[in-house]
C-alpha cells in the first residue's frame, strides 16, 4: 500500500525538478514571467504538494474498525471494507487485553454482512446457542 504512496512522491519530485529548471531557464525573461514564477512558487507548489498527499493517504485507507464487543471469554473487534461490503472479526481472550498487545489473536473469514460476522462470533466464541448456529 505504501507503492502507491511513493510513485506519488516520485512524481511530484519529477515535477517540482522540471518547474526548477524552467525557472532557471527564465532569469533573462520579463519581470511579469517572474512574478508569476514567484506565485507558482509560493502558492502553487505547496497546494498540489499537500493534495498529492491528502490523495495518497485516502486511497491508502481500506478497512477501518465498524464495532467491537465481548461475548463469553473473548473479545471481538469487526472490521469493514471502506465500501461496507466485507467484514471480517478479529478475536482474543479476555485475559490479553487488547488484539494489539495480545500474543495471539484470531482473524476469521470473510462475511458479507455485520449480522453474518456477528452471528459466527456468538455461536463459535460467545457461548450463544442463537437459530442461526447449526
Amino acid at each position: 500500500k505504501t507503492s502507491g504512496r511513493c510513485h506519488v512522491s516520485s512524481l511530484v519530485v519529477g515535477r517540482l525538478a522540471r518547474l526548477r529548471h524552467a525557472i532557471a531557464c527564465a532569469s533573462c525573461v520579463s519581470p511579469t514571467f517572474m512574478k508569476l514564477i514567484q506565485i507558482l512558487k509560493v502558492a502553487v507548489i505547496p497546494v498540489l504538494t499537500v493534495f498529492s498527499f491528502l490523495s495518497t493517504s485516502n486511497t491508502a485507507l481500506a478497512e477501518y474498525l465498524t464495532s467491537q464487543g465481548i461475548g463469553g471469554e473473548y473479545h471481538y473487534e469487526l472490521w469493514s471494507s471502506d465500501d461496507n461490503k466485507d467484514y471480517y472479526l478479529k478475536i482474543w481472550s479476555n485475559h490479553q487485553g487488547s488484539p494489539e498487545s495480545a500474543p495471539s489473536y484470531s482473524i476469521t473469514q470473510h462475511f458479507s454482512s455485520t449480522g453474518d460476522a456477528l452471528d459466527y462470533f456468538d455461536c463459535h466464541y460467545g457461548g450463544r446457542a442463537n437459530a442461526s448456529c447449526q
